[in-house]
């Protein structure tokens, strides 16, 4: 799998001599490089130019502690990082890659490389089709975990990816009722991808790097230590277009997630629960701030939905599927294969019907869920329809 080396470099910077990215931008912001893929060059010189000039605020430390020890090291863990790339083939993915996520591109704090196993596509889905995240409780309890098997199947039916850190619980439910519903799944780990975590899910580890993705801003080796957590769950939440949180405890790092997710702007949703569950505390406690009761799957890919297709509307990007990919000769013959502006008539003739909420209309239909997004969002924008309580119907305008 081709990658550029520079990132294996970067990365060896970072995990291995406390360069980390306020170092970066530091470094970049003298003008002493442009990127970070330039901080080391092949002989290290530009390493030990930028050990000399650039400081930290303590006026002791230099920034890459540059000594003949730490060269050294940091070209064994990139030597290392390489063959252990190749040998797991694993997927380097940097922030100049047309696949690096889109959602991240616009928050602060987002990795700059990064290491996939599995799927790589699943990338540009998760930009077309969208996203949920799935988070709770390690030890939930059995409603928690009924909810989390219907909920997750019903979403991933209508082609929507499901995002979880791996743990067990809910996050191992959401990830095993994705797959067993044919749905996509990525996983997100707070620890290289070399390393089963925890050994409880090996069985669903295997299965996504079969069938889904997994994720880790960690390289090949690093194992788990407790600060990664908080910095894996703000990578869940900042993948999603929504959070569902099905349990959680008064003080689950559930709420972590919760959290960022809310920060970020996501939508966010929790599973109402018993007021006399420790488990379900910080779950009412989310709810009584102000989130959304989660009464369902429809609501939440009603909002999927709408990021979708905003988001293919501002970006101008196309959706190919399988029904409108046919050739305009097909499409006039009254084929399948149906172009977008006859997919909005068929959506038009639906609502002049009944109104529909967009998984019904995604059922009647039988149409690619980030297709119907972005007609929806079309329509919508041309004011041929409107929206009220998560149900679609024509205006005046769109008889």
């Amino acid at each position: 799998m081709s990658y550029d080396e520079r990132d294996l470099k970067y990365m060896a910077l970072r995990f291995n001599t406390g360069f980390g990215a306020a170092s970066v931008k530091e470094v970049i912001g003298s003008g002493i490089v442009d990127s970070y893929r330039d901080i080391w060059d092949d002989d290290c010189g530009l390493l030990m130019k930028v050990a000399g000039d650039i400081r930290f605020s303590s006026g002791t430390r230099t920034a890459a502690k540059a000594s003949a020890a730490a060269r050294t090291e940091v070209m064994r863990a990139f030597e290392y990082y390489r063959e252990e790339t190749d040998r797991l083939r694993l997927h380097v993915i940097s922030m100049y890659d047309d696949d690096y996520p889109y959602a991240w591109k616009n928050l602060s704090g987002m990795p700059k490389v990064f290491f996939a196993k599995g799927d790589r596509s699943l990338l540009g889905d998760v930009f077309s089709s969208g996203a949920v995240s799935v988070v709770g409780s390690r030890h939930p309890g059995s409603y928690a975990l009924y909810a989390t098997g219907q909920i997750v199947k019903e979403i991933s039916e209508k082609g929507i990816i499901i995002i979880s850190g791996m743990a067990m619980g809910i996050d191992r439910q959401a990830h095993m009722s994705a797959l067993d519903s044919n749905g996509k799944t990525i996983g997100i780990m707070p620890s290289g991808l070399d390393i089963v975590y925890p050994y409880q899910n090996a069985d669903i580890f295997d299965r996504i790097c079969e069938k889904g993705l997994l994720i880790s801003e960690m390289p090949p080796g690093q194992q788990v230590l407790r600060q990664y957590f908080p910095a894996r769950n703000r990578l869940i939440a900042a993948l999603s277009d929504a959070c569902l949180v099905m349990e959680a405890g008064e003080h689950s790092g559930t709420l972590h997630t919760a959290s960022f997710a809310a920060n970020q702007g996501k939508a966010l949703f929790v599973l109402p629960n018993n007021i006399y569950a420790a488990n379900a505390a910080g779950s009412l406690k989310l709810i009584k701030d102000g989130a959304d009761i989660l009464l369902g799957s429809e609501e939440v890919i009603e909002t999927v939905g709408a990021q979708v297709g905003i988001r293919l509307y501002v970006t101008g990007a196309s959706v190919k599927t399988d029904k409108n990919e046919a050739s305009e000769e097909e499409a006039e013959e009254g084929s399948e294969g149906y172009k977008k502006e006859d997919w909005k008539k068929r959506i038009l003739n639906k609502l002049d019907i009944k109104d529909m909420d967009i998984g019904t209309l995604s059922s009647e239909l039988d149409a690619d869920f980030s297709l119907l997004a972005q007609c929806l969002t079309e329509l919508e924008l041309d004011k041929k329809i409107e929206v009220f309580e998560g149900k679609y119907s024509l205006t005046f305008s769109g008889n």
